[in-house]
């Protein structure tokens, strides 16, 4: 409670330090020639007694007292500009657009962008144009990301990714600020639909794959950043969308000094999910409305407002699941089984997020901003299925001479709930040459819910003949207190340092941790760029861990990872440039787990090691004038073993070789016309081989997971394409674009299916669960 009155006197305090008789100049500098933003422009009083930059967008806000001014605009390689400015009460507000001309500098004075931009060994993005480019199922932004450095995915119907052997839950997701989540229960990844984020109010992502700054949370992997944002809107614009899977419409506009962006979406991706391997009456529905709005109280004071509603509900009644397998490895032919189901499965969520900040600016450089926020999701699933299973030595003529075997009943009503309440306080400070933040967040987190699952088998064939029954409640605070400093140091123009800790307290676990995480960049001339980044990194159980784990054993604690990132950063040319990365992670405190479907399952405590390392290039550029392609391998090797114990196994996420490429380009006689290409290949992740042991109680075989010798699943390979084409219709453009997803239609697999099919050997046969076919899709956008 002291943190929270700490943070309320902020709030209260604040406005004492209001300035009076300010006025404010913001705008944007570009290119006049390109139109891009020019990043870290130099703005500054004639008389440099004041000053700022710009943003990773050309943006710039600077505050000034009631007068006459000269603001100077000047850039390595470009001509400076000066403008006459007066700020009065009359006038209070100047808002410009400046446009700076290259000058006639030779190449190698002109070719600085390396010091312009962030290096990639920093952070990565993917600019807002061109996430909806990218071909993927819903045109998903949490997609969109499997095209970066170090991430790598095998399952398409899931928005979750990995990066570098680290499962899903180890990413860190903030949205506007604001930490969200993928839904709790998702067992295969159909159900998932769309991801939170909603594309059309996208204005900036950041993806750091590794070594991620002391003023991001508390995950083992990775951290992604997405913001929305409507301060530089003016006027109105918006967005309508349409394809066969999903619609959208956003709309951004401003009234009053209130800039606003609403968003709304549904998917419907009945026609998609009709060609998979279960098949049935699916009546799949999502839908989100998000909202956000910034109001200026002053010059120095503004608020923002962050709404969120989604609603998402996956009503199927599968009529039959299908798969080949090969009973006689002698002979060329394929056996099948088919389920024929009689029931229905239900599983939906909602979610609901509210946040507001307020921001306070004490002088050009100096910024305090308080937060407070809301998050909540709920979801059920229930499922009453029975079906008859149904064998046939070959596929060809399964109707002809399919044999009966038994049948089972499945049964489930699982409820989940979360809540959270979080308040935060930070400070921004920035000069020549620090870049300073600091802030302070307590969290109040609530988990709630109740699993009941049966199953049985009936017949002359049966083997689970004795219901299998679990029932359990849990019921967990998990309230946390953190705090970290940070600064960004230019020791020369040539060499800078970024260094800061982070603190955790943790009540569930009662453990108190201080995270330091460190950098130096080194610019060896404009094209080359070397650093390492260095830092801690503790994951605090959550959901799966505490759902999975016998908690009578004891508690279980943090896992701990140590990042050591070296990398090197060549820039060919003005937007074009080249990455390696070579990375080591020294693991702690494992917990293992093992996958059920997509559903991770923690079966020990604290009782594992491990490591990883590996090397990934990217290289990133404009191929075509005006387009951003990537193409990214990685190689990763990654091993755990139990603590105490010699031999290492492999990790389950142990990808060991992977290529992303994402290209675009052009028709020459047709500029309009545009290609998308999205390739991503990886050799298998692996998965745990299930034995049929016989119960000492029931005498039945029952399928078990052997965990100490994991199999490596066929490789992943999955090309999307699309062609797109933009057409001016007075004030609005119309694109449309035609999507072929698996164009080749690789079966991948995401999984297996094990079932005791045969008398004569009770053992588990394994049949693939195949993944998405080829997909035609057609998109209709209408921006204006």
């Amino acid at each position: 409670m002291r943190y929270l009155l700490i943070s309320i006197i902020l709030i209260v305090t604040t406005p004492l330090f209001s300035q009076t008789d300010n006025g404010l100049i913001s705008g944007i500098v570009l290119d006049s020639s390109t139109d891009e933003p020019l990043v870290s422009c130099n703005i500054y009083t004639g008389d440099q007694s004041y000053g700022t930059t710009t943003n990773y967008k050309g943006q710039f806000n600077l505050n000034l007292a009631y007068g006459k001014y000269i603001i100077v605009f000047s850039y390595i390689g470009y001509e400076s500009q000066k403008k006459s400015i007066t700020l009065s009460e009359k006038s209070p507000r100047v808002n410009i657009q400046i446009r700076l001309a290259p000058t006639s500098y030779t190449e190698d004075e002109v070719t600085v962008t390396g010091q312009k931009t962030p290096p990639l060994s920093t952070v990565q993005s993917i600019p807002t144009k061109e996430i909806s480019k990218i071909p993927t199922v819903y045109s998903d932004v949490l997609r969109s990301v499997q095209i970066l450095s170090g991430v790598s995915t095998n399952n398409e119907l899931s928005s979750g990714y990995n990066v570098r052997g680290g499962s899903f839950e180890e990413n860190l997701i903030y949205l506007n600020g604001y930490e969200i989540y993928r839904p709790f229960l998702l067992k295969q990844g159909v159900e998932e639909n769309q991801s939170l984020i909603n594309p059309d109010l996208v204005d900036e992502l950041k993806f750091y794959n590794g070594a991620f700054p002391a003023k991001y949370g508390d995950k083992m992997s990775s951290a992604l950043e997405v913001n929305y944002s409507t301060k530089s809107q003016t006027g109105f614009s918006g967005n309508a969308r349409a394809d066969l899977m999903n619609m959208g419409l956003s709309y951004k506009g401003n009234i009053a000094g209130i800039s606003y962006g609403v968003g709304v979406r549904r998917a419907y991706p009945s026609i998609f999910l009709s060609q998979l391997q279960t098949s049935g009456d699916y009546k799949p529905f999502f839908s989100d409305v998000q909202f956000i709005a910034n109001y200026s109280v002053s010059t120095n004071d503004e608020l923002e407002l962050f709404l969120l509603y989604a609603d998402n509900k996956y009503d199927v009644t599968p009529n039959e699941w299908k798969g080949h397998f090969r009973s006689d490895r002698t002979t060329g032919f394929a056996s099948q089984l088919s389920i024929f189901y009689d029931g229905s499965r239900i599983y939906k969520y909602e979610t609901g997020l509210a946040g507001l900040k307020y921001k306070k600016s004490f002088s050009p450089n100096t910024q305090l901003t308080i937060s407070g926020a809301g998050y909540w999701t709920s979801e059920n699933e229930n499922a009453n299925l029975t079906g008859d299973l149904y064998y046939s030595a070959d596929a060809e003529s399964f109707t002809d001479d399919k044999e009966y075997l038994y049948a089972r009943t499945q049964k489930s009503d699982n409820v989940f709930n979360l809540s959270s309440y979080e308040l935060k306080a930070r400070f921004d400070y920035k000069s020549k040459q620090h870049t300073f933040t600091a802030g302070i967040e307590t969290k109040l987190v609530s988990l709630r819910g109740s699993t009941n699952e049966y199953y049985i088998e009936t017949g002359d064939n049966a083997f689970q003949t004795t219901p299998v029954t679990s029932q359990s409640q849990i019921n967990y605070n998990l309230n946390s207190f953190s705090g970290f400093v940070q600064d960004e140091l230019w020791l020369n123009d040539r060499l800078q340092l970024k260094g800061g800790v982070r603190y955790l307290h943790y009540s569930y676990s009662n453990e108190n941790f201080f995270s330091p995480r460190a950098g130096v960049y080194y610019f060896i001339n404009d094209k080359n760029i070397l650093s390492f980044n260095w830092g801690y990194y503790y994951q605090p159980p959550f959901f799966s861990e505490l759902t999975s784990f016998n908690q009578q054993s004891g508690k279980l604690k943090s896992q701990q990872a140590i990042h050591y990132v070296l990398s090197w950063e060549y820039q060919f040319k003005k937007k074009v440039k080249f990455q390696a990365q070579a990375y080591y992670k020294d693991l702690n405190n494992l917990i293992p787990f093992y996958y059920e479907d997509l559903k991770p399952v923690y079966y020990s405590g604290n009782t594992h090691e491990g490591y990883a390392y590996g090397l990934d290039l990217m290289f990133q550029g404009e191929i075509a004038d005006g387009m951003q392609s990537w193409i990214g391998y990685g190689y990763l090797d990654t091993r755990e073993r139990e603590i105490g114990t010699t031999a290492y196994r492999r990790r389950l996420l142990d990808q060991t070789h992977t290529l992303q490429i994402f290209l675009q380009d052009k028709f020459k006689k047709h500029r309009n016309w545009q290609s998308h290409l999205r390739l991503l290949f990886g050799s298998g992740f692996l998965y745990n081989y299930r034995v049929t042991p016989t119960n000492p109680n029931t005498g039945e075989p029952e399928l078990k997971v052997l965990t100490d010798s994991p199999q490596e699943f066929l490789i992943y390979m999955r090309a999307d394409m699309g062609l797109s084409a933009a057409f001016d219709i007075g004030n609005y453009k119309l694109t449309i674009v035609t999507e072929v997803l698996n164009v080749f239609n690789h079966y991948n697999i995401a999984g297996y299916e094990w079932m005791m099919i045969f008398k004569d050997f009770p053992g588990a046969v394994k049949i693939p669960k195949i993944l998405s076919k080829r997909f035609f899709n057609i998109r209709f956008e209408l921006s204006f």
